[in-house]
C-alpha cells in the first residue's frame, strides 16, 4: 500500500479539525488549517491539498509519533466552494483515505435583509 494507495481500513487515519465542514471564510484572510494523522505504527507525514492540488506537506518532527498534528496557514484567494483535504502517510509509505472539509470563501460582507 505505497505510492498514494490507501492503507487498509481502520488502521491509518486522517481527519480535519479546522476549518469545520460548511464554514464560511473571508477572501484574502489567512486561516489556520489543522489536520491530524494517526497510525498504530508511526506517522511519517500529513499532506494538505486545496481542490485536489497539494499545497503543503508536514513531515513528522519527532521520532516514531503515533499521532501527528499538522497546522498550515492557508490564504483563500478565490471565492466560492473550496475543498480542503488532508491525508496521512505512515512510516511504511502507505497513505490514508482523504479527509475533507468543504468551505465557502466569500469576497464581501454578508448582507442581511436584502441590504
Amino acid at each position: 500500500n505505497t505510492n498514494g494507495q490507501p492503507a487498509p481500513q481502520g488502521r491509518l487515519l486522517a481527519w480535519v479539525d479546522a476549518p469545520l465542514n460548511g464554514a464560511r471564510l473571508p477572501l484574502n484572510v489567512p486561516y489556520p488549517v489543522v489536520c491530524h494523522g494517526a497510525d498504530p505504527g508511526w506517522m511519517a507525514a500529513v499532506e494538505f491539498s486545496v481542490n485536489s492540488s497539494v499545497a503543503e506537506t508536514y513531515p513528522a518532527s519527532e521520532k516514531n509519533p503515533m499521532l501527528l498534528t499538522a497546522s498550515f496557514s492557508w490564504l483563500p484567494t478565490v471565492p466560492g466552494r473550496t475543498v480542503l483535504e488532508c491525508r496521512a502517510q505512515n512510516a511504511s509509505g502507505a497513505w490514508s483515505e482523504l479527509a475533507q472539509s468543504v468551505v465557502m470563501v466569500h469576497d464581501s460582507i454578508i448582507r442581511f435583509c436584502g441590504m
